[in-house]
This record gives C-alpha cells, structure tokens and sequence, in this order.
C-alpha cells in the first residue's frame, strides 16, 4: 500500500524534488523496514510493558516521518523535510535500540560505532566511552545494560551533529545561490547599460605604440597611437556596443 501512494506522489513531486527523489525513497524504504522489524519484536510472546511503550513511541514517530514524506514535499522544500523526516526516524531508530536484547544490539556494534566515529571527534568522551566498550565486546566481554545506555546515547548525540552538519552545508549553499543571483543581475544590468552606451563602459586598453585595441575591434592608426590623445574619446571612438564588460584598463 505504501509502494502505491509513493507512485501516486510521484508525478506532483516531481517539480519540487528534482535531485532528491532517491532520498525520499531511500528514506520510505527504511522506515517501512524499520517498522517491520517493531512488528516482529511487538509480535513476540514476553515482552515488558516498558518495552511495548517504547515501541508505541517509535510506531508514532515511523507514522510522523512516513506523513512528513507524503505530504511536505508541497511545501517547496524538498530538504526541509527530509531533514524532518529522517530526525524521526533517526528516534524511532533510538527507540529500537533501546528496546531491543542486548544481543541483538551487539550485532549491530560495528555500524554504531563506525557512525559516532563519523559524527563525533577523536576527543569526544562519549566517543571514547564507545570504543572502549567496543574492544570489551570483541575481546569476549557481554554487553552490559549500562553499556547500552552509553551507546545509544552516543548514537543520538552523532545523529544530532549530523544533522547540524547538513544544515551548516544548506546554509552555505543558500549563499551560493544567493550571490550567483545577485551576480548575474549585476552582470546583466552592466552589459545592459554598456550595450545602450558603448563609450561609458568599454572593454579595452591602449597598449604603447600599438593603439586602441578592444574584444571586437581594434584601431593602428596614428591619431590611437599619439600619447597626447583623449583617451576615452578613442575608446569611445573604437568600441561597439559588445565591448562593455569592464571599464577601461
């Protein structure tokens, strides 16, 4: 069913998400497989009231991202929420850990750690605390609940510093954007203004001995080669209405 309406989305998102359909639906993906795996946990005989409260949690937040995808992509900012959508999974991830046996989260040690390593730096206590307890676990030591504790905080914390990252990266390509706009109305408005007075603004020089030479045309004569001449009045007098990038050299 959710196959279907991603495939229904499709042809109106199209002309807002450019570029970052596959996200989105790398995206669905993993939140219909992460729900997959709450299922199959939730469906077990056993389970404590806390860890069916955690998984309530994180059913609401797979829901929230799931409708974040579906609905937002209107809004005109594609990556606004898919920064929303994965902070929701990224908790409902959390949640998960949380309440998953420690067996199971010791499988999933070498990509935990390979993530804050990612996201954290060397210094990082947390970090430290990570790998510390990862050497335990390789050397033959279980898994502590403590230890799970650390981890999965760990975790959050790098997912947190992941999502500063990506919104640092937005930012600067929004000043991107914004100069390589302002820029090209600049050049625009100065090719404009050189192309309705080509003497105002012309591109060209006056090499010694040589003349006024300019991008389309050029004059050796001996009135451009004279020292004593108007300068402007010889660029004026060679320029075209072409020749207006820059002022005089």
């Amino acid at each position: 069913m959710a196959g279907r309406t991603w495939f229904r989305d499709r042809r109106g998102a199209g002309a807002y998400e450019k570029g970052l359909w596959e996200l989105r639906e790398g995206l669905a993906s993993r939140i219909s497989e992460l729900e997959a795996l709450l299922r199959s946990k939730t469906a077990r005989d056993g389970m404590p009231a806390e860890g069916q409260a955690l998984a309530s949690e994180a059913f609401k937040e797979l829901e929230e991202a799931r409708k974040t995808l579906r609905h937002d992509h209107r809004r005109r900012l594609p990556a606004a929420h898919l920064a929303v959508a994965q902070t929701r999974f990224d908790t409902a991830h959390t949640l998960m850990l949380r309440l998953s046996p420690l067996d199971e989260v010791t499988a999933m040690m070498p990509g935990l750690v390979a993530y804050v390593r990612e996201h954290l730096p060397v210094n990082d206590e947390r970090r430290v605390q990570v790998e510390e307890i990862a050497l335990a676990i390789r050397s033959g030591t279980a898994l502590q609940e403590i230890q799970r504790q650390v981890v999965v905080d760990a975790v959050a914390v790098a997912r947190q510093s992941h999502l500063r990252e990506n919104l640092r990266v937005r930012s600067f390509t929004y000043v991107v954007y914004g100069m390589a706009v302002a820029l090209s109305v600049i050049v625009t408005l100065v090719a404009l203004f050189g192309a309705l007075a080509p003497d105002t603004v012309p591109l060209c020089f006056r090499p010694e001995k040589i003349g006024v030479v300019c991008p389309t045309a050029s004059d050796m004569s001996s009135a451009s080669t004279q020292p004593d001449g108007d300068i402007d009045d010889l660029y004026a007098m060679v320029a075209s209405r072409w020749d207006c990038s820059a002022a005089p050299a």
